[in-house]
Parts: structure tokens; C-alpha cells; sequence
């Protein structure tokens, strides 16, 4: 390789990578080489530090986050990726990872107040923030072969295929495959909802019918001492 300095090589993929050196560093692109020369029964291996790139992809962004202010259907996200710390923690980390990016629609689903309550409560927002995140690199043609993937959360996801529409959870993918720099960006529809969250949920509704029927009761109580005390009379 060292002697293809200033060259460059066609991949299968038809389209040229250029080979040069950079000091002591073998660079091929703009990625580093690290490891040279592991061997294998079918070839050999050369090990990079960054993903390469062809030029029909065209600018590939820096990384999800410069991605997500670009797309501009992700001011809400970028709110709650900001707050919770999430935008340098993931967004602008090497990474690689999986972003299940819901835009702005998504977010306005949710109940009036929900957002304004989860950026009060950021252990709760981070929470729901890295249920939207699965390590590495995993493309839809990765994805639609998964029942389910763990998020950063520690929680999985579903994943199904109905009728030709890849759905996380009850979130429909109406994007897939926008690559960043440190990872992919598939777009939703829905905000997902950890477990965790979910049962909270249920657990404060159950609460709220228990705390109804204990009025109701209640009422009806009062009511019959009432109709009671008119008989004595």
C-alpha cells in the first residue's frame, strides 16, 4: 500500500479510493489506517478509523446532530438532546449509532404539556431520548430483518413490517437510511415511550379511575344518609 502513495484503487463498489501518506500515517481517504495486514483464508483485512464513503452518496454530514439542524424538522429533539446533554453525549459523539429521530410532528402527538413537563424532569427525558438510539450502524436493510433491538436505554424495541411499512413500536419509519458521519438516521412518526414509562402511565391512570370510583362511591354514601335522614322526618 505504502507503495501506491498519491494513487488511488477501484473498489468493487466501482468507485475510487486515493491511497497516500500522511507523515508516518497510511491514510486512505481521509481515514486512518490502523492495523494493517490481518490476514484471513479469503483475503485480508486493513483496519480504518472512519467510515469511507463513495462520491455518489454526495456531502455526507459531520454527524447526526449537524443533520438534524439541517433537516430543520427537528427543533423539538434538538431541544431535548440540548437539555439532557444528549446532543454532545450522542449527537456529536465518534459514535457510530442508530438514531430513531421522531421530527416535530411526532413530538406535538403527545399531550399538551408533555414536553414543557419532560424538560423539567431531564432524568426522565434522557430516559426517553436513549430508548431513540441503538449502537452502531444499522441500516434498513438491517433493520427490517430484526423482531427487536436494544437501545442505549437497555430496553428493546420492536420492529415489524406491515404492509410494506417498517414500524418501531407503534412509530412508523418515514425516512430511512440518512447517513451522518457517526452513524444513520432513521425518521418516526411517533415518539417512542420506554416500558418504564408506559407502566408509570398506566400506573397513574389506574390511580385516577381508583380515585373516580372512591368519589363516586362516596357521593352515592352521602346521598343515601341523606335520602335517609328525610325518612326520619
Amino acid at each position: 500500500a505504502i507503495g501506491l502513495d498519491g494513487s488511488s484503487v477501484e473498489t468493487v463498489g466501482t468507485e475510487e479510493i486515493a491511497i497516500s501518506l500522511m507523515g508516518d500515517s497510511l491514510m486512505i481517504n481521509d481515514a486512518m489506517v490502523l492495523v494493517t495486514d490481518v490476514g484471513a483464508s479469503n483475503g485480508v483485512i486493513h483496519a480504518i478509523d472512519k467510515v469511507l464513503y463513495p462520491p455518489s452518496f454526495g456531502d455526507v454530514p459531520v454527524s447526526l446532530y449537524d443533520l438534524a439542524v439541517e433537516a430543520s424538522v427537528f427543533t423539538t429533539l434538538l431541544a431535548a438532546a440540548d437539555a439532557t446533554g444528549v446532543t454532545e453525549s450522542i449527537l456529536k459523539d465518534k459514535g457510530p449509532y442508530t438514531l430513531l429521530a421522531p421530527t416535530d410532528d411526532a413530538f406535538a402527538k403527545l399531550p399538551d404539556g408533555t414536553v414543557d413537563a419532560l424538560l423539567k424532569d431531564l432524568p426522565a427525558l434522557t430516559n426517553i431520548l436513549a430508548y431513540h438510539v441503538i449502537p452502531g450502524r444499522v441500516l434498513a436493510e438491517t433493520i427490517v430483518t430484526l423482531h427487536s433491538a436494544k437501545t442505549l436505554n437497555g430496553a428493546n424495541v420492536i420492529i415489524a413490517v406491515t404492509d410494506g411499512m417498517v414500524k418501531i413500536n407503534d412509530a412508523t419509519v418515514v425516512d430511512a437510511d440518512v447517513v451522518a458521519s457517526n452513524g444513520v438516521v432513521h425518521v418516526i412518526d411517533r415518539v417512542l415511550l420506554p416500558p418504564t414509562v408506559k407502566k408509570k402511565k398506566k400506573s397513574k391512570a389506574k390511580k385516577g379511575k381508583a380515585k373516580k370510583r372512591k368519589a363516586k362511591k362516596k357521593k352515592a354514601q352521602k346521598k343515601k344518609a341523606q335520602k335517609k335522614k328525610k325518612k326520619k322526618k
